[in-house]
C-alpha cells in the first residue's frame, strides 16, 4: 500500500468519525470550542474544509481541518494525532476568512499540497492558493508543539526602537497585514490582506533573498528596524531593503486607513499594558497571549534555575544571579565621554558563545569560592568568550577554570590575560558604565563584558553588537543559556548595567 493511499484512508476514517473528535475537548487557553461539554456533533459537521501535505527532509506531513476547526495531524503514513486549531495569532478567524473569500480548489503549491472547500465566489490565484498552504504549515507546527508565537508566521516586520518601542507593521506569510500607528489610545492591529499580486511580490523576495535586518532612523527620528524573513540563497542588499521598506510602509499606511469598528453598546474600555484602548465585554477576563522565547533546535534549552522576565509581551530567559563575589573589589576607571566618536552604524561583532551551563561543565567546580560554574560562572563563561574571539584555541569554560585554579572564583581579570588567554588577550581595566564606552570598545573589535546586578545580585554578559544609548540598541551574549537577547531582555526586568570589564587583543 502506497503512503498515500494510507494518508487517505486514515483521512477517510477521520471524515467517517472513526477517530474520537466528537468528543475531544480543548485544554489550557486559547483554543477555539464550537460547543458544550457532552453536546453532540451530527455526522454532516465533520465534514473536512482544508486538507494540507507536505513533503520534506524529515518525511510527509498532513494536517486535516473541518468546520468546527478540529484536526488531524502527523505524518502522512500515521498515526495521526488529534487537535483543535489555536485562537491565539486568530486562526480561526483566519480560517473563516479563507472560506468565505474562495472558491473550492484543489492544487499543488512550493508550500505543499492543498485540497480547500471554500463557499466564496473567488477564484483563488496562484499566490492565495500558496498563502492558504503557508497558513496550514504554521497550524500544523503549532498543532504539533501545542503552542504559538508573534513571529511564527512574520515575513517582514518594521519595528520602532528605543524608549517608545512598538510594532509598526507586520506581514504574515499567508498574507495577512497587521498595523499600529504606534500612539497611545489607538486601537492597534486593523487587519487587512494582501492582495494576490502583493503576495506575488512578497513570495518573489522571500523565496530569493537571505534572512535579513536593517536598523535605521524614520523620518521622524525614531530608531527602525526592519526583519525580513527570506527563505532563499541571495543575500539582500541596501537597496533592496530600503524597497522592502517603502513598500511595507505604503501597505502599513492602506491598513491603518481601515474604519476601526465601533464597539458594541455596553463594553468596557480597558488600556493595555503597551497603552493601546481596548474594548472587551462586562465581566469579561481578558488573557494575553505572548511570545515565547524560542532556542536553536541544538539548545538544551533553559537552564534549571532560569527565571522568566517579561520583554514588552515577550518571554525571555533570564539568569538568576548569584550574591557572592565574582570578581575581587575593583577600582572603576571613568571613561572621557568627549573623545569617543559616535559611529553612525550598529557595529557587530562575531562572538562565540558559551553557556556556563553546558552539560560538558556545568558541574565543574571553581576555587576558591567552591560554587559550580552552571551557578556562578558567568564571568569566567564571558572571559571565555573573549578570549576565543581573540583567537584563543582551548579555553572553553572548563579549560579556563582549570587554567585559573585558585583565581576562577572570585575571577582575577589580569591573571586570566597574562596566564590563560595563550598569550591572545591583555587585560586593560574595569570601567564605569557607559553607552559610550561600549560604543569604543565596539568599534575598536574589543567586546565588552557588562556587569548586571539587581539588588544584591549579580550577572555578566558579553555585548556582541549594537549603537546609542538604549539596551535595546545592543545584543549580548547571556552566558546563562548561550542564548543571543537584548540587553533591555535584563534592563526590562530590574537589572542595571553597573560596570564594564576591558580585555585588548595583544
Amino acid at each position: 500500500m502506497s503512503r498515500v493511499e494510507k494518508s487517505l484512508i486514515l483521512l477517510l476514517a477521520f471524515l467517517l468519525g472513526y477517530f474520537p473528535l466528537a468528543g475531544c475537548q480543548p485544554s489550557g487557553t486559547g483554543m477555539m470550542t464550537s460547543r458544550k461539554p457532552g453536546e453532540s456533533v451530527e455526522p454532516s459537521s465533520l465534514e473536512l474544509i482544508l486538507v494540507w501535505e507536505r513533503e520534506g527532509a524529515d518525511g510527509c506531513h498532513t494536517v486535516a481541518i473541518n468546520a468546527q476547526g478540529q484536526a488531524q495531524f502527523g505524518p502522512c503514513s500515521g498515526p495521526l494525532s488529534t487537535g483543535t486549531i489555536l485562537s491565539a495569532m486568530e486562526r480561526p478567524e483566519d480560517l473563516q476568512y479563507f472560506l468565505d473569500t474562495f472558491k473550492p480548489f484543489e492544487v499543488n503549491t512550493p508550500a505543499g499540497h492543498i485540497k480547500f472547500s471554500g463557499h466564496g465566489v473567488k477564484e483563488a490565484k496562484a499566490s492565495e492558493q500558496r498563502a492558504i498552504g503557508e497558513w496550514a504549515s504554521i497550524v500544523y507546527q503549532e498543532l504539533l508543539y501545542g503552542r504559538s508565537g508573534a513571529s511564527w508566521g512574520m515575513a517582514i516586520a518594521l519595528n520602532q526602537e528605543g524608549d517608545h518601542s512598538c510594532q509598526r507593521i507586520q506581514l504574515e506569510i499567508y498574507g495577512k497585514v497587521m498595523a499600529n500607528n504606534c500612539r497611545k489610545g489607538i486601537r492597534p492591529y486593523p487587519r487587512m490582506w494582501l492582495t494576490a499580486e502583493q503576495l506575488d511580490r512578497l513570495y518573489r523576495w522571500i523565496d530569493r533573498f537571505q534572512t535579513a535586518e536593517l536598523k535605521f532612523y524614520g523620518e521622524d527620528g525614531q530608531p527602525m528596524r526592519l526583519v525580513f524573513g527570506g527563505k532563499g540563497k541571495q543575500a539582500v542588499t541596501d537597496v533592496e531593503l530600503k524597497e522592502m521598506i517603502r513598500w511595507i510602509e505604503s501597505i502599513g499606511v492602506e491598513a491603518l486607513m481601515l474604519p476601526t469598528p465601533t464597539p458594541p453598546e455596553g463594553s468596557v474600555l480597558v488600556e493595555s499594558e503597551d497603552g493601546t484602548i481596548v474594548a472587551i465585554a462586562p465581566g469579561t477576563t481578558v488573557q494575553v497571549e505572548v511570545d515565547t522565547f524560542i532556542y536553536p533546535a541544538n539548545s538544551p534549552g533553559a537552564p534549571e534555575g532560569t527565571v522568566w522576565g517579561d520583554a514588552g509581551g515577550r518571554l525571555v530567559p533570564l539568569a538568576p544571579g548569584v550574591s557572592i563575589p565574582l570578581e575581587p573589589p575593583q577600582q572603576l576607571l571613568e571613561w572621557p565621554e568627549a573623545n569617543v566618536p559616535l559611529p553612525g552604524n550598529t557595529i557587530s561583532l562575531d562572538i562565540p558563545i558559551f553557556s556556563q551551563n553546558d552539560p560538558a561543565w556545568k558541574d565543574n567546580v571553581m576555587q576558591t569560592c567552591g560554587q559550580t560554574i552552571g551557578v556562578a560562572g558567568s564571568a569566567l563563561s564571558s572571559t571565555a568568550m573573549v578570549f576565543k574571539y581573540y583567537g584563543a584555541i582551548n579555553k572553553n569554560p572548563a579549560q579556563l577554570n582549570t587554567c585559573l585554579g585558585n583565581y576562577a572564583c572570585p575571577i582575577y581579570w589580569g591573571v586570566a590575560a597574562s596566564s590563560c588567554s595563550e598569550g591572545k588577550a591583555t587585560w586593560v581595566g574595569p570601567w564605569s558604565f557607559s553607552y559610550n564606552k561600549l560604543q569604543s570598545m565596539l568599534s575598536a573589535g574589543r567586546p565588552p563584558i557588562v556587569e548586571l546586578v539587581k539588588g544584591g545580585s549579580t550577572h555578566f554578559v558579553v555585548i556582541r553588537s549594537g549603537s546609542g544609548n538604549q539596551p535595546s540598541g545592543y545584543q549580548i551574549n547571556d552566558p546563562w543559556d548561550g542564548a543571543v537577547k537584548l540587553l533591555s531582555d535584563y534592563t526590562n526586568n530590574g537589572w542595571t548595567p553597573n560596570s564594564i570589564r576591558e580585555f585588548a587583543r595583544r
